[in-house]
């Protein structure tokens, strides 16, 4: 049996944690019900500058920002903009990635993951 993946909204109720729902919303000029429709999963994520502005009134630390922006665009289909950034810009790392689809090569790393 395979554990449930969290949604975008839930990860952002548990961030959220006593953090009023109004004041995130003030913070990207919503509602409240927006917000909360988030939450629900009625309403997609927002967008990379709202989640910003989210991640301030939270005071998140800068891997929690990018768990927050990650978990927005898995959400939505997409690539945080910092990545898509980085890829468009290196041909290299965009064929490593090619090669790493299709078996040619994997990532090697110290911490198990």
């Amino acid at each position: 049996m395979s554990a449930k993946v969290e949604t975008f909204g839930e990860y952002l109720k548990r961030l959220r944690g006593k953090t009023p729902q109004g004041k995130l919303a003030a913070a990207i000029g919503k509602t409240t019900m927006y917000i909360s429709n988030i939450e629900k999963g009625k309403n997609n994520p927002p967008d990379e500058s709202q989640l910003e502005k989210i991640a301030d009134v939270l005071n998140l630390n800068e891997q929690q920002r990018f768990e927050l922006i990650d978990t927005a665009a898995a959400e939505r289909g997409t690539v945080a903009q910092d990545i898509v950034k980085v890829l468009v810009e290196n041909k290299a790392l965009r064929q490593y990635v090619r090669d790493m689809n299709v078996g040619r090569c994997s990532i090697v790393s110290d911490s198990g993951k």
